[in-house]
């Protein structure tokens, strides 16, 4: 298909559920200031969490293909769940910022982009949920209040 051939090729062979998507700590280092300035889905575009998720994250805020978008968000949502797990498998949870979270976020943005603000509104309340103290958290939650007309 189209959006194949934007793809990189590294990328083509690492389809979201295989097992074989890129992975990334799960906790940033506090001293990353790369992606501690930059606002969720900017890191994410930037790939700082890896190609695979800057390439999802493309195509989620596709405006001219609803399809695509539509690939990119189910593609964020995969990676946001391997993130999820190798945090639960691991001994310590990661505190502060962590990838999950900066994907979590950047599917909470596309979604209301898609009008698509139920699914919003679950993603940014299970952000908040499990970083009640992140401002972008509480800053994309409040976004989906506002969509609904809620205080």
């Amino acid at each position: 298909s189209s959006d194949l051939a934007l793809m990189p090729t590294s990328i083509q062979a690492l389809p979201p559920g295989s097992g074989q998507e890129e992975t990334t700590d799960t906790a940033l280092p506090q001293n990353d200031n790369t992606a501690m300035q930059m606002a969720p889905h900017k890191a994410v575009l930037a790939g700082v969490f890896g190609t695979q998720a800057a390439y999802a994250a493309r195509l989620a805020m596709n405006s001219e293909s609803q399809s695509l978008a539509k690939k990119g968000v189910a593609t964020l949502q995969a990676l946001l769940a391997t993130e999820l797990r190798q945090e639960q498998s691991k001994q310590k949870p990661a505190e502060g910022i962590t990838a999950a979270l900066m994907l979590r976020l950047t599917l909470v943005r596309t979604l209301l982009k898609a009008a698509r603000d139920d699914e919003a509104m679950q993603q940014a309340e299970a952000a908040v949920h499990s970083h009640p103290t992140a401002a972008a958290a509480l800053l994309q939650l409040g976004r989906c209040r506002l969509r609904r007309g809620l205080r």
